[in-house]
């Protein structure tokens, strides 16, 4: 019978009782009234195993201990976990459920571990029955302990773990940026190395599962998946560290490739579900990983001494205590606070000296690559005087024919601008007339396809249809006539042959222009007129007819193209060119007005991409502006032209 006593933590050690339960079908009752029960001469170490495990003790308070006490299991992997207390009523009682199979916040108490309450009344001895199942091993150190030490006993302990812990996690940061800086393999693997070290310790400890409110299924998968992939990434980085990369490429490439499909082969049987099996796997590999590492080690100190003696140094301190863990796992070991710790403490004491380590060898490259790069200066500095010499030798004969040159470049430079501006002015000049000859040479092979079609047609078609014939022949013979005079070519708005015109010559013009289309074709709205307008017609009327023309293009052909004119606020003349047709994609919007340009919409009609240009130019010529208002989003499409308008006093003359 254990004595427990309120001023001190009782360990159970020597006083509990085991009994196995194969299928789990036991309840308390059972349990207690079984034979099987054996006599634990230490802690519970029983490995791997899928029976459910039932622990029996004894206890008595002395005489002034208090009511409330806590049962401490000490494993923070077990899946179920549950006390029983003889009750008053004469039958057993559950008075604490903990565990992970059940969520974090059902626990009885908030605790890394499950910490079981229960009470004790009087100073009669009190059996106590614990029941506990698990897929992970089952190691406990079971300890009792008053209510009054649990704030001092669990503030120690995260204080302790929260050190430890915290200078690791410290540690992978700053190896993390060492990594980021230097691009080091080793670095690299030493990071991934000690990430997957941390977080199967951290999982083993329950401090992710209390913080991050893991569940069960969750943790347990996330642990088997840190030591799965902790053995292949320990291996690589040990090679790396032993130089077998560079000593013993073959044996290197067999025994990492062994460990990866060792890992591989663990993590099938855990999926599968036979977690026993494929945790003794992974954990034998690893322990004789451990030993081939050594051996290793031992077998190199006559060729590399130093790197052995190292590795020999560095890496017995992180593998005594993985073994000892190993050990304590399959039963071998007794349950203690060596053996429970023994992979933290080892894990701490190896990444501290490991981070120097790889510190100052990162530092000894330093300063073998800084001794290089100082020579490597040096002989560039010795071939930079030399070429020093032979190019003042020689600057002094190229000056002169340097000098003579940039005259004759000067001179040359001159010229072929001069013939690239004629070149200019010519592709512009034949650009225009081609585009502005289509639009007459599209009438006349219209109206003559009209006839031919219609030889019968009445007297007024023809007479109408030689019209247009004769009106396309004038316009040609009006392009040749302007474009071919070289002042006008400058476009210049100091050789504008402005006029005024009065409102009836406004409305001849345009509807002069619309009498090159169908009657039916365009629709002229006269909503608004100026009385008089400054304007060089020959220019107005080319770009009326290549807007119109333009609208034409992409317009249907059962549609109208509407022409509204209209003044804003007596100070410019607007005429609006509206027609239905497709939208114009927003791509191609910035660049309507640029020479040559021709949208998507405009690659299956004819045209060198100089109408709106063309348009531009006349409207900028008379300080007007030409703009897209709309651009067929409500299937709408319209250009508005302005020209300003001039204000002129009660004494003029016209």
């Amino acid at each position: 019978m254990l004595q427990i006593k309120s001023e001190a933590v009782a360990s159970t050690n020597g006083y509990l009782q085991l009994l196995r339960d194969p299928n789990g079908l036991m309840d308390a009752h059972a349990a207690m009234a079984s034979a099987g029960w054996q006599h634990l001469p230490a802690s519970l170490s029983a490995g791997y195993s899928s029976d459910t495990l039932w622990l029996r003790i004894t206890v008595q308070k002395d005489g002034a201990g208090p009511n409330h006490w806590f049962l401490n299991l000490g494993n923070a992997l077990l899946d179920d976990a549950r006390l029983y207390q003889y009750g008053a009523n004469g039958r057993w009682e559950q008075v604490a459920h903990s565990g992970d199979g059940i969520p974090h916040h059902l626990w009885p108490v908030d605790a890394r571990i499950p910490l079981m309450p229960f009470n004790i009344s009087s100073n009669s001895p009190e059996k106590l029955l614990i029941r506990i199942k698990t897929k992970n091993s089952i190691s406990l150190n079971v300890e009792i302990f008053p209510s009054e030490l649990q704030i001092e006993k669990s503030g120690k302990e995260n204080f302790y773990y929260g050190i430890g812990f915290g200078f690791c996690l410290a540690i992978i940061i700053f190896h993390l940026l060492f990594f980021t800086k230097a691009k080091n393999q080793i670095s690299g693997w030493y990071v991934s190395y000690i990430s997957c070290l941390l977080l199967a310790e951290c999982l083993n400890a329950g401090l992710l599962q209390l913080l991050l409110r893991l569940p069960g299924w969750f943790s347990d998968h996330l642990l088997w998946f840190a030591m799965c992939a902790g053995l292949p990434v320990t291996t690589v980085f040990s090679s790396l560290q032993l130089g077998m990369q560079e000593n013993l490429p073959v044996l290197q490439r067999r025994i990492v490739g062994i460990s990866f499909a060792t890992a591989i082969i663990s993590s099938l049987f855990i999926i599968s579900g036979n977690i026993a099996q494929g945790m003794l796997l992974l954990q034998s590999a690893a322990l004789l990983g451990i030993i081939l590492m050594m051996s290793i080690a031992v077998y190199r100190i006559p060729q590399d001494r130093n790197k052995s003696y190292k590795f020999i140094m560095i890496f017995s301190i992180y593998y005594a205590g993985v073994a000892i863990a190993f050990l304590r796992n399959f039963g071998i070991l007794p349950n203690n606070s060596i053996t429970m710790n023994s992979v933290a403490l080892g894990a701490l004491v190896h990444m501290t000296v490991m981070s120097f380590r790889l510190i100052n060898s990162y530092e000894k490259l330093t300063k073998d690559k800084e001794a290089v790069q100082r020579k490597m200066l040096q002989m560039v500095s010795e071939q930079n005087e030399i070429l020093e010499r032979e190019v003042n030798l020689r600057t002094e004969i190229l000056q002169q024919e340097i000098r003579r040159r940039e005259i004759l470049e000067k001179d040359l430079r001159n010229a072929i601008n001069m013939e690239h501006q004629t070149k200019k002015s010519q592709l512009d000049f034949l650009s225009m007339v081609s585009h502005e000859f289509r639009t007459p040479l599209a009438i006349i092979n219209t109206t003559a396809q009209q006839i031919a079609r219609n030889l019968d047609a009445s007297r007024e078609k023809m007479l109408v249809r030689c019209t247009n014939l004769r009106n396309a022949v004038k316009r040609m013979q009006a392009l040749i006539d302007e474009y071919l005079d070289s002042e006008r070519l400058q476009m210049d708005s100091e050789k504008l042959q402005s006029q005024i015109i009065k409102e009836k010559e406004i409305i001849k013009l345009i509807d002069d222009v619309a009498k090159d289309w169908p009657l039916e074709r365009i629709e002229i709205e006269n909503s608004a007129i100026p009385p008089f307008l400054s304007c060089d017609t020959g220019l107005f009327v080319i770009a009326l007819r290549n807007l119109l023309s333009n609208a034409d293009k992409h317009a249907p052909a059962e549609t109208k193209i509407t022409i509204q004119m209209s003044v804003d606020h007596e100070k410019s003349f607007e005429i609006r060119i509206i027609n239905h047709g497709q939208e114009i994609p927003q791509e191609d919007i910035p660049y309507l007005f640029e020479k040559f340009f021709r949208g998507r919409l405009s690659k299956k009609s004819p045209g060198a991409g100089l109408g709106l240009y063309i348009v531009k130019k006349i409207a900028e010529m008379h300080h007007g502006t030409i703009h897209l208002e709309k651009s067929g989003k409500d299937g709408m499409i319209c250009f508005c032209m302005q020209f300003p308008l001039q204000k002129f006093t009660s004494g003029s003359h016209f």
